[in-house]
This record gives C-alpha cells, structure tokens and sequence, in this order.
C-alpha cells in the first residue's frame, strides 16, 4: 500500500512537472513571457501610431511619435499589478514543485516526506519569480511615465472644450510620449477647443491650467 501510495505521488510530481514545462512553453511560444500581459486587471498601455491625416502638435513635438492611450499621468503612476496566477509563476511553481519531489522520491527515497521539501521549494520558487516579474515592470514603468510634479510647466492643448465651471480634456507630450487627462480651468474661464494651455498643477488626476500667453 505505501509503494502504490508513492508511486501515485511520484506520478503525481511527474504530471505537475511536464504541465509546468509544457506551460511554460505554450506560454513563451505566444508571447505571455514578454511582460505585456499578466492577467492581473492592471495597467495595460498602449502605444498606438496616430495614422489619421495630418499630424496632431503638442506643444511643439509630433504627437504621432507615442500616444499612450488615453491614459493621464496619474493614472500610470499606480503601483505595477501582476497576478500570482500569471503563466509565468505558474510554470515555475509547477517545475519545481514536480521537479524538487521527483529528486526526493526517485534519487533520496523521501517517499511522502517528499511533500514537505517539494512544496516549500515551489511556493518559495512561485514567490520569487512574482518578485521577479513586479521588479522588472516598476523599472519599465519608472523609466517610462513621469511623476505629475515633472508635468508641471508642460505647455498642452485642449482636445475638449474645458467650460467655465465644468472638466475638459487636454493631450500633453512628456518623456517623448503622448498623454491625456482630464483638465479644469484655474481662472474659470472656458478654453475652447485646440487652444494652448499650460499646466500648473495637478488635484488628484485632474489638471489645471490657465492660456499659455498667461505663462509668466
């Protein structure tokens, strides 16, 4: 009964052990391992090309070169998410989990005491990976997105008529990208459609701004 009994555990290491590499590779083959999907219901930003006739200008750049799509400062600064459920952490724990308890039953002859060291060895790989992969994504969204103080001064135009008393919209190129985010008017004054603005500051992700001719 204990041999049938390690003999299923093993099998059982042996299954976790091929999904985890056959996973793993599925998952490299279509591009999961290159960082732009973790299926964590965070920040997925785009780069699309502005391909419309003409070129749309902010403050003296060709806003074609990177739209970040529609996505204003405030909100890229959010903290990188990754889901623990990502392919690559499961892969990982998965090949170790397998891996570690085919060593300990085939090669050390744990049997079921293998449970311990297998399991410990793939939480513990799971958890590093995971650290791994935030790691990587805070230093590309670090690299890439500036801090709303750094916007302040930025000359923008209105894409949206900002009202008098109400919120418009405004696009803005920072760090050679495009960004847009919902703007309000320091004076109260209604900022028609394509008109140059700056930027002063910033009230939670809405930003404020006044004519660019009032820039002192």
């Amino acid at each position: 009964m204990l041999i049938l009994g390690v003999t299923l555990l093993w099998s059982a290491y042996l299954l976790c052990f091929l999904l985890g590499l056959g996973y793993a590779v599925f998952a490299a083959i279509f591009g999961a391992f290159s960082g732009h999907d973790f299926g964590g219901g965070g920040h997925d930003v785009s780069v699309p090309h502005d391909l419309g006739g003409g070129h749309d200008v902010v403050a003296g750049y060709d806003a074609t070169s990177a739209d970040v799509g529609g996505h204003a400062v405030g909100d890229i600064s959010h903290e990188p998410a990754i889901s623990p459920f990502s392919p690559p952490i499961v892969a990982m724990t998965l090949i170790t989990f397998g891996g570690t308890g085919i060593i300990f039953t085939e090669v050390l002859g744990w049997g079921v005491l293998s449970l311990l060291p297998s399991s410990t060895s793939g939480i513990g790989m799971g958890v590093l990976t995971f650290f791994f992969f935030y790691t990587i994504i805070r230093k590309v969204q670090g690299s890439s997105s500036p801090s709303q103080d750094e916007t302040v001064g930025v000359t923008a135009e209105v894409i949206t008529a900002i009202p008098a008393d109400g919120v418009g919209e405004i696009a803005y190129v920072c760090r050679g990208a495009r960004f847009t985010a919902q703007a309000r008017s320091v004076a109260g004054h209604m900022l028609p459609c394509h008109s140059v603005v700056v930027l002063t500051r910033w009230v939670g992700n809405t930003a404020e701004v006044k004519p660019e001719e009032t820039k002192a």
